[in-house]
């Protein structure tokens, strides 16, 4: 028989050995947990997942921020009298009402008011670009150059000394000529139009970046130029919900693997594979099959 012919005739006898271990009540279970995946899957990758929709009840008198945080699908806006949503403002999140903000004492109230001050903030960094000067609009712009990092962290895990210890006496005095640096060019070498053309391109309301952490990101011309507001490091929630669907179930089937090796070595439950007249490599693929494809349907 070829190493072929032998390594399929191992991943079958593992996938009998493993469909025995695992029981007919667990069976059903995981593969209606398999197509629960593809199905929020699917669901992800057209939509997206959208955490935060309206999840915030907001009640107000002014319809200009009605409009405003009704583009928002964080919030749900209810416009009401004055002294009608003053008299219900338990109901709400947040209640707006002559510009005087009431906050709800709660830790969503608190969520609320972040998401409420990145709205604002959003709102007058749109007034701030229809400014016909916008380097006075925003007078700090901040260019981004990668940095590789130089710290030797092997020398810190293996318990040496990273920096020397200091001195004991007189400072020492540099010696030698000194080297002049020439300034940064204090221009950014490019028009204030278009920096206002990076800046004042609206993000998508449904990327999960802009619902949970208001970053503008601009195009590949204007992106090493950054005002201090567009600094906010991203958040993907999105990302972290996905890494938990697919790294999860890769984890588990891996430890699955494991497991069937170790049980090649206790309890002599490997004897008659391990004595069979085939190479150990041809062993080790023929157990990983099964698992290999399971992981590819997961990934698929």
């Amino acid at each position: 028989m070829s190493n072929l012919g032998q390594i399929l005739t191992i991943a079958r006898w593992e996938t009998k050995r493993s469909l025995a271990i695992t029981g007919k009540n667990i069976l059903p279970a995981a593969i209606i947990l398999l197509i629960l995946l593809g199905a929020a899957t699917l669901l992800s990758s057209q939509s997206g997942i959208h955490l935060q929709n309206n999840i915030y009840t907001v009640g107000t008198d002014d319809p200009e921020l009605a409009a405003l945080l009704s583009a928002d699908p964080r919030f749900t806006v209810y416009r009401g009298e004055r002294f009608t949503l003053l008299r219900n403002r338990d109901a709400f999140d947040i209640t707006v009402v002559r510009s005087a903000v009431y906050i709800s004492p709660t830790e969503r109230g608190t969520a609320a008011a972040v998401a409420l001050e990145r709205v604002h903030d959003q709102y007058k960094n749109s007034l701030y670009n229809r400014e016909e000067d916008l380097f006075a609009a925003y007078p700090l712009w901040i260019d981004l150059v990668p940095v590789v990092s130089e710290l030797d962290f092997s020398a810190a895990e293996s318990g040496t000394r990273v920096a020397a210890p200091p001195r004991r006496g007189p400072l020492i005095v540099p010696e030698g000529p000194v080297a002049f640096v020439p300034p940064p060019d204090p221009g950014i070498g490019m028009t204030a139009e278009d920096l206002r053309a990076g800046i004042t391109e609206a993000p998508d309301p449904a990327l999960p970046i802009f619902r949970y952490t208001g970053y503008v990101s601009g195009d590949e011309a204007t992106a090493p130029y950054k005002t201090p507001s567009q600094l906010s490091p991203p958040l993907p929630f999105d990302s972290i919900i996905l890494v938990f669907m697919f790294i999860f179930p890769l984890y588990f089937v891996a430890q699955f693997f494991m497991m069937s090796i170790m049980n090649e070595r206790i309890e002599r439950q490997g004897e008659a594979l391990l004595s069979a007249p085939v190479h150990p490599w041809v062993v080790i693929s023929g157990k990983a099959l099964p698992y290999g494809i399971a992981m590819l349907v997961i990934s698929a």
